[in-house]
């Protein structure tokens, strides 16, 4: 019996190679709906040992709760994987905000959640098996919303209950222990607790961090995430979708919130067992019923999507003989077809596939060139208008700068001009003033000065009459007198001139002349002052 597998469109791309949808049937049979993964590089060593690492990894933990292996082969030189498809995608794609997602509620988290822990539970207690990369992304949703574990692809068996291994993994999701090279189940727990974290908040708590390795430094080194109280997840919300949250955004319960403690612990021994977290009944009393309003997928759409399967096997296969078709070999050489699996014979569809996704990729990348192309003109168009106005502006400012200098060079001719005439009044000023000062002493020489008192003459009129010699008169304190003001004091008045006509009328000639002569003196010197006045007013 013929087995055929037709392909359709491409799903998705990773690593290694492409994964497209598939439809895998027998004649007389309807088939079921599969997803291939495609390993592109199988005669690189190190693509063909970890396909076929996967391989092995995928058997043991065959499981209801992780993706099932159902075929493998090689063809045309690439290693193909035929998997059970999940229709519905990731939890990734339920929560990333650049595929239009949004946060889980906490009856969907606890759903996902305990499929993934039997999961889990199977792959530690079973299998011995870890699995070193829980994250939203291989944590895959049927469209039922049954919740399934994928990509084996660095899984490790344990030969005991820990191992020390090389560092690997996604690092966000990363536990302690594993960075520091101890391989555990318990790790896969720490992993669980942060993808809960991942669907509660919209991305995984040190997804701000950047680079990697400070993000592992940061687990190893930090206190253990814990889920951003209400109003934190509200701006997260914000930020991440652009949309206002619900107005219970940030709530939990205390199940929920114990639970994530326990599984976040620092010390893998204080974490619980994948078992006991699918036991807990926060987990038990999920249901898968409660992902389906976020599901849009359904199987039908899935099988229209599938490329109709042709009459004739395309290269695949060795086609009728007298044992029937000869299966395509397995990827474990000698060893065969795994037992329980699938024997394919021919492969139909892959050519027009992917030519198919080889012109959608070439159309998708000449619309993101057009597009591209469009802003930067766009870009451009908006950089020579802006350039434009800036130059307006400087135009503007060369002819305002000039404006400002020709005020500039007003402003300069008559500050100088205030301040040459201040420079004026302030001289005048001083002219005037030393002007007024010269006039003040003038006048001040041309006062008569006070008569002297009777008792002086007197006695000096009495003293010369004893023909004895007057005494000189001591110096009085202060400044000396002016020779105005002491002539002027030593004249005798009339009745003492009379008086001492006899002893002294020589004398009294020759000190008239003499006060005279200062008068003259003195009037010259005022007429002098005030003709200088005059010129320097």
């Amino acid at each position: 019996m013929t087995t055929t597998l037709s392909l359709g469109a491409v799903l998705g791309k990773g690593a290694y190679g492409m994964v497209y949808q598939g439809w895998l049937r027998q004649p007389g049979q309807q088939g079921a709906a599969v997803a291939v993964k495609v390993v592109e590089d199988l005669g690189g060593s190190n693509s063909s040992d970890q396909v076929r690492h996967e391989v092995r990894m995928m058997r043991a933990a065959s499981h209801k709760c992780n993706v099932a292996l159902l075929a493998e082969f090689v063809y045309r030189e690439k290693a193909w994987l035929v998997l059970e498809l999940c229709a519905a995608g990731s939890v990734a794609d339920l929560v990333s905000p650049r595929r239009g997602g949004r946060t889980l509620d906490e009856r969907q988290i606890a759903a996902v959640s305990a499929g993934a822990a039997r999961g889990l539970a199977h792959l530690h207690d079973v299998c011995s098996v870890v699995h070193r990369d829980v994250k939203a992304a291989n944590l895959l949703l049927t469209a039922g919303g049954e919740v399934k574990l994928a990509d084996f692809g660095i899984s490790r068996i344990l030969e005991g209950s820990a191992i020390q291994g090389t560092v690997i993994g996604t690092p966000m999701w990363m536990a302690p222990e594993l960075i520091m090279g101890s391989v555990e189940t318990a790790g896969d727990l720490w992993s669980l607790g942060i993808t809960m974290i991942e669907m509660a908040q919209g991305e995984p708590p040190l997804a701000a961090v950047k680079p990697h390795h400070a993000q592992l430094f940061k687990i190893v080194s930090s206190d253990p995430p814990k889920l951003a109280p209400p109003s934190e997840a509200a701006e997260l919300h914000r930020s991440l979708y652009g949309t206002e949250p619900a107005a219970t955004v940030g709530e939990w319960s205390p199940h929920f919130v114990a639970l994530l403690t326990r599984c976040l612990q620092k010390e893998p021994s204080e974490r619980p067992r994948a078992s006991e977290v699918a036991g807990e009944p926060w987990c038990a009393d999920a249901s898968p019923a409660a992902l389906l309003p976020r599901l849009s997928v359904k199987e039908e759409e899935v099988k229209e999507a599938v490329l109709p399967a042709g009459e004739a096997p395309q290269d695949g296969g060795a086609g009728g003989g007298a044992g029937g078709p000869t299966p395509l070999p397995s990827l474990l050489g000698e060893d065969g077809p795994l037992p329980g699996m699938l024997r394919v014979d021919c492969v139909v569809g892959y050519d027009e596939s992917a030519a198919a996704h080889d012109a959608a990729v070439a159309r998708r990348f000449a619309s993101e060139l057009s597009t591209s192309a469009g802003q930067r003109s766009g870009g451009a168009e908006g950089r020579s208008s802006s350039a434009t106005c800036e130059f307006g502006a400087a135009t503007q400012k060369v002819k305002r700068g000039g404006s400002l200098e020709a005020e500039a060079g007003e402003a300069a001719v008559q500050l100088d001009a205030t301040l040459q005439l201040d420079a004026t009044l302030q001289l005048e000023a001083t002219l005037q003033l030393e002007a007024t000062l010269k006039l003040d002493a003038t006048v001040k020489i041309d006062e008569p000065a006070p008569p002297a008192k009777p008792t002086k003459g007197v006695r000096v009129m009495r003293r010369a009459s004893t023909g004895r010699p007057a005494p000189s008169a001591a110096a009085p304190a202060g400044p000396r007198p002016s020779p105005l003001r002491i002539s002027r004091a030593a004249e005798p008045s009339a009745s003492s001139s009379s008086s001492s006509s006899g002893g002294c009328g020589g004398g009294g000639g020759s000190g008239r002349s003499s006060t005279r002569e200062l008068d003259a003196e003195v009037l010259d010197a005022v007429e002098k002052a005030q003709l200088s006045a005059r010129r320097s007013l």
